[in-house]
């Protein structure tokens, strides 16, 4: 490439990208200082991977990363902070200050409230210690947070939930069960659900969010040939701030996915206007809706499972939600297209329309029926009742 820049990919907005028939995608490198080093050896990538890097590059990254504890003298004061995805689905997490509420994006957080803040050490021990008293996970599953937005409650309840956890978690520090290093800090919430497109105001359009909020960044430049490309390296949030993903995890990100807690801001997705996009539909098809969940959104049928070389994928993005995107295909169906599929290729940013001479046909994107999930029971309590512990 010969240069990026980056634009929001916001709720509300179109979404098209299209593949040239002889389309390869590469590797993204590594980035080091807020610059992107080329992979040595331009390694291709499987078109069904939901990575931005190989193995060796990933490999590098982990080699000095707060994420994959390699990198334990970071001197940036790091915040403690809960998450809420969802009615019984919270995590226990840490993040570098100066990234705000950045990370919590990146991993789709329904909403979420910082606990307090301290050494990089002090807050290690903090997350540790809650996920063993209060038995709050560090690590949550993608499919287990697309499956507990479902059935969203309301605001209010979701606070109130993140506030009895934060209250639950401050008796931990009363009685000097946290490091005193960590400085606590009230209570006050950050609820995402309107940003993400997860909630319909009254006079919204079918299908669409509350807002045009900002999703996964565009990253777009020029290369070589007659066709202007954009190359997409996905960002893991509706604000993008933070880097692509296929490296190691923070703590308290998917397992399989995710960037580090100490990572810098890189470029995202590439998408570009083009022609629309039909989808299959599966025995499920229909089932989301009628379950009368999602909180008066639709909810997607299918999920794309991989990108190849002549494929097109075109639609609205409904919602935005971390990694996933949920997309209006242009015959009607809600689709899940997760980010990171779209990285490492080169994307055409005019495809030949379908009507020019020698245009063929847009081939889609491979797809699955999405299973609807049953709703999940109601838990025992409203959260998990601290381990006793012996006192001298």
């Amino acid at each position: 490439m010969h240069g990026e820049r980056t634009s929001a990919q916001p709720v509300g907005g179109r979404l098209t990208t299209a593949l040239a028939p002889d389309a390869d995608r590469r590797c993204a490198g590594v980035w080091r200082a807020g610059r992107r080093i080329a992979c040595a050896d331009a390694a291709a990538l499987p078109y069904d991977a939901r990575r931005d890097q190989c193995e060796a590059c990933a490999a590098l990254d982990r080699s000095w990363s707060v994420a994959a504890d390699t990198r334990a003298d970071d001197p940036r004061p790091y915040a403690v902070y809960l998450a809420y995805f969802g009615p019984g689905l919270h995590k226990v997490g840490i993040t570098a200050v100066a990234r705000g509420s950045a990370r919590l994006l990146e991993q789709g957080a329904v909403a979420f409230a910082f606990l307090g803040e301290g050494p990089l050490m002090a807050a290690r021990r903090t997350e540790a210690v809650l996920g063993a008293a209060l038995g709050v996970p560090d690590r949550v599953r993608s499919a287990a947070k697309r499956a507990a937005r479902l059935d969203l409650p309301p605001a209010a309840d979701r606070a109130a939930a993140l506030r009895r956890l934060h209250a639950a978690a401050l008796e931990l520090a009363s009685d000097g069960s946290l490091p005193g290093a960590l400085r606590p800090r009230p209570f006050a919430v950050t609820d995402h659900a309107e940003r993400f497109g997860l909630e319909r105001r009254p006079d919204a359009g079918p299908g669409l969010g509350a807002e045009s909020a900002p999703g996964p960044e565009i990253g777009a430049g020029s290369g070589p040939g007659a066709e202007t490309v954009a190359r997409s390296r996905p960002a893991a949030g509706a604000a993008a701030s933070g880097r692509g993903s296929g490296v190691a995890p923070e703590r308290g990100s998917d397992a399989a996915s995710g960037p580090g807690a100490d990572a810098p801001s890189r470029p995202g997705a590439g998408v570009a206007p083009g022609p629309g996009l039909g989808v299959t539909s599966g025995p499920e098809a229909g089932a989301a809706a009628a379950s009368g969940r999602g909180r008066g959104r639709r909810l997607p049928v299918a999920e794309v499972t991989a990108l190849r070389p002549g494929d097109t994928l075109a639609g609205v993005v409904t919602a935005a939600v971390g990694h996933d995107l949920e997309v209006l295909a242009d015959d009607g169906r809600v689709l899940l297209v997760d980010a990171r599929l779209l990285s490492g290729w080169t994307f055409l940013r005019s495809p030949r329309p379908p009507d020019a001479p020698g245009a063929a046909a847009a081939r889609l994107p491979s797809t699955r029926p999405l299973a609807v999930p049953a709703p999940a029971p109601d838990p025992l309590f409203a959260l998990p009742t601290p381990l006793p512990r012996a006192h001298p």
